[in-house]
């Protein structure tokens, strides 16, 4: 007979196995004969090509054996299957050079071991886990001793241990038990210490793991509160695979992938967190065979919230930036979904965890071109919209630098010009767009009120007064009102001071140069005019302006005050809107000139104006309207100028003389501004134009010392050295200016907070400004003069009539203009 020569390698393999007698005692560990499986192990160490001999042998043994198993399952072919898997496991774990070798070995004998373990009904909790765990040992152990340049250089090992993986996922998804689960993660706990998911190859093998790790975190598994305890001591738990208990219960399962979890993201770096932020997303949206998990809205924010904590300090911002990132770039989301990222965004930053290289002006970036396409698209989803601006004024507690609040307003200026720029889009949708982002910065203003947001954050927005859109100007002009009122409470509360001339001075003279525009819009073009509202809400931010910053308020003002004053004392008749528009800036140059007067106790205008200005204007005073203090689409009703009190407008002249000599005598200004009475007397008579305007912001200007040859300079101030309005805290400031002047006994403060305005209240109950003269001078709280305390209005009058009053103003009263018949 024919003797053919068995090869050595198929010798050594057959070797390991028990004769048919012991197979039947082989359970149930079993194992290989252990001599024989030394030598064979000898063999392939020192001769480690041959590996690939040996992988195609045990590779046709494994497909017999597999073919048996599905003729019939018995312990016998169960124990040839076992000890199969055994050799190949002690291959795997003894031969580390040669996995490129193994690789087509590992990948069939596993793949077969898996088919051969499968359930055999329609019941998928039947699985053989005896085989199933020799499955996992094994991958654990090729993947753990796998070297990264191997995985990123050799595509077949990649390959073959994606297949596996492939097909161990059925082990731990779907209705099967918590033993099964268990044996998968401990499959995937080797993938997890292994050096694949630091190579180009994690984003493939995470899709595959974490839709399953997340099921059995989810609440379907194990209720949220559980879950959420059981996270707490995560990282401090022992392993929690190599021990597990035949008979788990979920809450087990559900902590031993809670640690898998913390172990990925632990080793994440800023690329690897932020796919798993993708893919955890994706779960979330149900884009992996899975229904949507937004509705449970609680288990949603925990688990992203969780990536935040557990992943590494320095790559924590990832996960922030890419919420904000889904939140922009994904189109046609739920409502549901944009809701409950902002929420997100508001528990991580909520925690206060430590994130390393946040970069807030990216974050509000972001938030920002959410809410504008969200506003352009659906301006009237009160709800997601309100949620976004909420999220803004979360996102700015998270405080990273002193300054940051300042940033923030001052980002949302070009989002708005840019906004009002954009010809596609219809005039509704731009009000909808300025309105959202204004709201954004009341939002800020009213819930930040302990910090103070410097004037010069709000340049360039007055460039939203040139718009043709009334509703922007009117919206615009009532956020800056309500800054203003939250900047003059900072102040009154001492928690703020009052804006130097040289860090506002330049916002201030742009804002003047604007007001005084949009006042004569109309008055040679009627198809652009401004409206009667534009006046009430210029009038009053110019109110609160010199409280905030009242010497750098009339610096700025008064120019153009007077220049408005001028361009509209030429008489008018037959046009009715032009009547009414004449006669509204009018009284609109008379109530800002209260307004300084009540700031700087000058008596002598008050006097002038309440004779003479207030008489004939009291009734042109317009109203401003309520508008909400959050965002609120409905329009608004702005009326325009039309048929008023009166038919013409007849010459008004203001004494602009004694006006200006009035305010350069005042001891008080010359004092902060650092000037004497000959410096502002110039100041105030220069030919103010618009581009006066322009060149005074762009040089900051202010006026300049210069020496007068009366002895009415700073000399005649009551002896301190000059203070600017900075260099001391509010008390102290009213404390110095309080001394009397010899020269004018009957200021006795120079300049108080009070002056001009109502008490000073919270931001929750700040109250308009007043709207007309008289109204200001009595809800005024500043200290009476002398001849204030004499008896009023009426001894006002008599003091002009009986010639006790020290100067007569060279003016003479506009005759009482006719009723409109």
């Amino acid at each position: 007979m024919l003797c053919i020569r068995k090869e050595n390698h198929k010798k050594l393999v057959d070797a390991c196995y028990p004769d048919k007698k012991a197979l039947a005692n082989a359970a149930p560990e079993f194992r290989p004969k252990s001599n024989e499986l030394g030598r064979l192990v000898y063999y392939a160490q020192s001769k480690p090509p041959k590996l690939s001999k040996l992988g195609r042998y045990l590779i046709a043994r494994a497909a017999t054996e597999s073919r048996a198993s599905s003729r019939s399952s018995s312990t016998k072919t169960k124990a040839l299957f076992m000890i199969t898997l055994g050799i190949l496991q002690e291959l795997l774990a003894s031969c580390k050079t040669g996995h490129a070798y193994l690789a087509s070995a590992f990948q069939n004998v596993l793949i077969y071991a898996l088919s051969v373990a499968a359930p055999r009904g329609a019941d998928p909790s039947t699985w053989d886990l005896d085989i199933c765990q020799r499955v996992a040992v094994s991958y654990a152990l090729y993947v753990q001793s796998m070297p990264a340049s191997e995985v990123d250089t050799d595509e077949g090992m990649t390959h073959a241990v994606f297949q596996v993986l492939s097909e161990m996922q059925r082990l731990g998804q779907g209705k099967v038990t918590e033993q099964s689960r268990l044996v998968w993660m401990s499959g995937v706990a080797g993938l997890t210490h292994s050096p694949v998911l630091t190579t180009s190859a994690f984003p493939r093998f995470l899709s595959l793991v974490l839709p399953n790790l997340l099921d059995i975190v989810s609440p379907l598994h194990v209720p949220l509160d559980k879950t959420a305890a059981l996270s707490e001591e995560v990282d401090a738990d022992t392993p929690l695979l190599q021990n597990a208990p035949s008979n788990a219960v979920p809450e087990y399962t559900t902590r031993a992938a809670l640690k898998l979890i913390w172990n990925m993201l632990h080793r994440s770096d800023a690329t690897q967190l932020r796919i798993f932020v993708i893919n955890t997303l994706a779960y979330l949206d149900g884009e992996c065979q899975r229904p949507s998990s937004w509705e449970d809205n609680e288990w949603s924010l925990w688990i992203l919230a969780l990536l935040v904590q557990w992943s590494p300090p320095t790559s924590r911002y990832i996960v922030p930036h890419t919420l904000v990132q889904s939140l922009t770039m994904t189109k046609n989301a739920s409502n549901l979904r944009k809701t409950r990222l902002l929420q997100t965004m508001h528990v991580i930053l909520e925690r206060r965890t430590d994130i390393v290289g946040l970069n807030m002006t990216d974050l509000l970036d972001g938030h920002v071109y959410f809410l504008l396409s969200h506003v352009q698209a659906n301006p009237y989803d009160l709800t997601t919209v309100q949620a976004t601006i909420d999220a803004i004024c979360h996102l700015a507690s998270y405080t990273v630098y002193s300054d940051q609040l300042d940033d923030f307003v001052e980002q949302f200026t070009p989002h708005m010009l840019r906004v009002l720029q954009d010809s596609h889009l219809s005039d509704d949708t731009k009000t909808h767009s300025v309105n959202a982002l204004l709201a954004c910065i009341q939002a800020l203003v009213r819930t930040h009120t302990q910090s103070h947001v410097p004037l010069r954050t709000w340049s360039s927005t007055e460039a939203l007064l040139s718009s043709p859109i009334p509703a922007v100007r009117v919206l615009y002009l009532h956020t800056l009102h309500v800054y203003l009122q939250t900047e003059a409470w900072l102040i009154e509360q001492g928690m703020a001071k009052r804006e130097p001339v040289s860090e506002c001075i330049s916002f201030l003279h742009t804002l003047a140069s604007h007001m005084h525009q949009l006042a004569m819009q109309g008055l040679s073009d009627t198809t652009k005019s401004s409206t009667p509202t534009d006046f009430a809400l210029m009038n009053h931010v110019v109110h609160m302006i010199l409280q905030v910053a009242p010497t750098a308020g009339v610096l700025a003002f008064v120019p153009p005050l007077l220049a408005l004053a001028q361009e509209t004392s030429a008489p008018v008749v037959s046009n009715a809107a032009l009547v009414h528009h004449t006669l509204t800036c009018r009284w609109f140059v008379g109530a800002v000139f209260a307004q300084i007067s009540n700031v700087w106790q000058q008596q002598s205008i008050l006097d002038y104006l309440h004779v003479h200005h207030e008489p004939t204007l009291r009734d042109m005073a317009p109203t401003a309207p309520d508008l909400s203090d959050s965002y609120d689409p409905s329009p608004l009703e702005i009326p325009h100028f039309g048929l008023g009190l009166y038919s013409e407008a007849p010459a008004y002249a203001w004494d602009t003389p004694f006006l200006i000599e009035a305010l350069s005598s005042n001891l008080a200004l010359q004092k902060l501004a650092h000037v004497n009475a000959k410096s502002l007397q110039s100041w105030f008579q220069r030919q103010w134009t618009a581009s006066t305007g322009e060149v005074d912001a762009a040089t900051s200007a202010r006026p300049i010392f210069v020496p007068s040859t009366t002895p009415q300079d700073l000399s005649r101030a009551p002896s301190m050295s000059p203070t600017d309005e900075t260099s001391m805290d509010v008390r102290t400031l009213r404390m110095a200016l309080s001394q009397p002047s010899a020269e004018d006994g009957k200021v006795s403060t120079l300049l108080r907070q009070e002056s001009c305005r109502s008490p000073v209240r919270s931001p929750a109950s700040l109250s308009s400004a007043p709207s007309t003269p008289m109204a200001s001078r009595q809800g005024s709280h500043m200290m009476p003069t002398n001849d204030a305390r004499a008896g009023g209005v009426s001894a006002v009058l008599d003091r002009y009539t009986s010639g006790r009053t020290k100067r007569i103003p060279t003016f003479q009263p506009s005759p009482t203009m006719p009723p409109v018949t």
